[in-house]
């Protein structure tokens, strides 16, 4: 009797752990995000336009994204303002709402210096910066670093943080490092999947100052973007208005309006001083943008990537650093290659499949126990917070 009641007090917490945002922002990077990568290669694979100049194509991605989320934002904000006239107050609970309200509050509500103000800080820009550096070395892998190892260098963020949360006291671990739940979990996650296929921590010659610049500019925009975050949460950053409305708003949208602008700006330098744009004059690839198909597919893949990114955003001002990069590993060294390798019949990117030592199989029943571990205590934790609630209410 004891052990069914304990049962159904398991499964209600685990029901509301189900129903909190930090799970559904995973659920939806996890589907998002390799569905959006899928599609961009996909729209990249089949059409005639193979644009062969990696920083200046990004430039075009990122100002065509910027001019897609304003068009959406101001679209949302006429609606939005549409729909309050005829209703008074305006509800920020029904489902036209909860779409509308994230993208009305790209553009600012107020005096636009103030309104941008209020979400900028300096760990914005180290943001930007941390991302660019990433970015930068994402697009030397490509050109010189094996597969295989640089699926392992995706892993040393996690690695890093999981590390960092069993090695140091509390008192030097930054705040959202605190609260990441189990760390071992996480450890136990790198090790499932450094341990499988397409997987090599042997690098060739120059492989490791990219691989560890790409780690530490993907750590460096994750910590910095809920820096970010949390100095607007704690400034104060939404107007009294509508805080007496019921209708606060994140700074994620706003932020990430001001990441992709930042992104523009900072990643015009190294390709200014790159050999991309003599290269598109001798080539005359410059005609490449007197083509409507062109931009077509340029379009569509800068908007699918905004989705990817959109949804890779809303992860990370959602949760920890711990369970973000547990997310993101599992999406680029398992999910992804899978995908890759399913839809479009390319083997996993590995030279060296042989020295895996779990095989496809051993790994994902691996990664269904971690999983059910994670679920299992996140029902606990749940159940527990309910519990003190109870105990201090009533006390109070």
């Amino acid at each position: 009797m004891r052990s069914s009641a304990s049962a159904r007090a398991t499964l209600a917490s685990l029901h509301r752990f189900v129903q909190r945002p930090r799970f559904r922002a995973g659920a939806a990077y996890l589907v998002v995000s390799p569905a959006t990568a899928v599609l961009s290669a996909l729209v990249g694979s089949t059409s005639e336009y193979r644009f062969p100049h990696p920083l200046v194509a990004t430039e075009l991605h990122l100002a065509i994204a910027v001019v897609a989320l304003l068009s959406a934002a101001f679209a949302a904000r006429t609606i939005e303002q549409r729909r309050g006239r005829r209703r008074t107050p305006p509800s920020g609970t029904d489902l036209v709402s909860r779409v509308l309200d994230p993208l009305a509050s790209v553009l600012p509500s107020g005096p636009a210096a103030q309104s941008l103000s209020s979400t900028f800080s300096p760990f914005a820009l180290l943001a930007t910066l941390s991302s660019t550096l990433a970015s930068l070395c994402e697009v030397r892998a490509h050109r010189i670093v094996d597969p295989a190892f640089f699926a392992f260098a995706r892993l040393l963020p996690l690695l890093a943080c999981a590390v960092s949360a069993l090695a140091l006291p509390p008192t030097l671990l930054p705040r959202r490092l605190k609260a990441t739940g189990d760390a071992s979990i996480h450890a136990a996650l790198w090790l499932v999947v450094v341990a499988g296929w397409g997987v090599t921590a042997r690098a060739g010659r120059g492989s490791w100052p990219v691989a560890l610049g790409w780690a530490a500019g993907t750590l460096g925009w994750v910590l910095s973007a809920q820096a970010a975050a949390y100095v607007h949460s704690v400034g104060g950053g939404q107007s009294a208005a509508r805080k007496r409305a019921g209708r606060t708003r994140s700074a994620a949208p706003q932020q990430l309006l001001q990441h992709l602008v930042f992104s523009i700006i900072l990643l015009a330098i190294p390709t200014l001083f790159s050999a991309e744009l003599s290269d598109i004059r001798r080539s005359r690839h410059h005609a490449f943008f007197l083509e409507p198909g062109f931009w077509a597919q340029e379009t569509a893949m800068a908007l699918l990537s905004l989705v990817g990114l959109g949804s890779f955003w809303h992860l990370v001002s959602t949760c920890s650093p711990l369970p973000v990069f547990g997310l993101v590993a599992t999406k680029d060294v398992v999910i992804l290659p899978r995908l890759y390798a399913t839809l479009f019949g390319n083997s996993l990117d590995a030279l060296t499949q042989g020295e895996a030592l779990l095989s496809e199989g051993e790994q994902a029943v691996l990664l269904v126990l971690l999983a059910g571990w994670l679920f299992v205590r996140a029902a606990r934790e749940e159940g527990e917070e309910l519990d003190g609630g109870r105990e201090r209410w009533k006390e109070g």
